[in-house]
This record gives C-alpha cells, structure tokens and sequence, in this order.
C-alpha cells in the first residue's frame, strides 16, 4: 500500500471515529481496510477512484445504521414542527431534510409581561409560551404593556432583533 493509500486510510478512520470504536465493528474495520487496500492495487485511476468512494460509502451506510440512539434523536425532527411559530428560535432543526418547512424569518405576537432582572436585561414571555430576553442593556428601552405586539426576526449576522414600538431594534436570545 502506497504512502497515499495509507493517509486515506488513516484520515478516513480518524474522521469517523464513532464508527469503529465498538469491539463487536471490530470486523467491519478489518472488512474496510481490505477493501481499501484491494483498490490501492487497481492501476486505472478512475477505476481506483471509483473502488475507494464504494469503499466509503458501504462504511459511512454501516456506521449510521449503527449509530448510537442519542445521534438519532439529535436528528430527527423536533415534536414542535407543526407549529412553527412556538419553534422560533429554537435551533434544533436539520436544514438538510427535504420534508422540513422553511423556517421562519419573523414572527408577530403579543407580550404577556415583562420583567426586569435588575440589571437592565428585560425577559419578555409572548402569548404563545416564548420567553425572550434582551441580551444587553438598554438604557432607553421601554418595555412592552400587555398585549402590545410584539415583532422577533432574525438578525443579518445570526442571533435574533425584537421590534416594538418604533424603538430601536434590540437584541434578545430566546430561553424558553
């Protein structure tokens, strides 16, 4: 095996760790490097190109059926896809599943209080169970009364804007 093979090798098997560090994929592992040092000894690059991206894919196919059940929960859709609105701000959903709605941009909703922590840092909680808090001080911001809209969207550079009243934009972090 050519000092090529071996750093593929080694640089595919430190990337995925998780995928063999059980004893009982132990065969797997030994399977994969045989598979990959068969295709080492094929002399047509496209054909030796081909027989390594076999190789990988049959091994990234084995590790996920094999994943631990906390990945798959991590990956699976969270039980508030069907409404949109109580998920905002909440990041727990995979971008790259075909099923998944868009996610919002903004959304409206109306203020059931809002209290200060002393320090200048407002939680606000919405109508629809969200709470909200500002993540910096703001000496000229005036909380919102009861029942005041309220609008929440998503800052250019990440992060999340409150809008309300014709005030300055605010920066806020959802907590709940």
């Amino acid at each position: 095996m050519g000092r090529a093979h071996r750093a593929l090798l080694a640089a595919f098997l430190m990337a995925s760790p998780a995928a063999f560090a059980a004893p009982a994929r132990a065969q797997d592992a030994a399977q994969f490097q045989t598979r990959m040092q068969a295709c080492g000894t094929i002399k047509d690059k496209s054909d030796r190109l081909a027989c390594y991206d076999s190789a990988t894919r049959s091994a990234s196919t084995a590790a996920a059926k094999a994943a631990p059940p906390a990945v798959a929960e991590r990956n699976a859709p969270p039980a508030s896809a069907a409404a949109p609105a109580q998920s905002f701000g909440i990041e727990t959903v995979r971008r790259d599943r075909p099923d998944q709605p868009k996610p919002l941009d903004r959304i409206t909703a109306r203020a059931v209080s809002a209290q200060d922590n002393g320090i200048g840092h407002w939680l606000i909680t919405l109508d629809n169970g969200a709470r909200w808090q500002l993540l910096e001080r703001e000496p000229d911001f005036i909380p919102p009364r009861r029942d005041e809209t309220v609008q929440i969207r998503r800052g250019a550079l990440g992060g999340y804007l409150m809008d309300l009243n014709h005030q300055n934009s605010v920066r806020v972090t959802r907590i709940e």
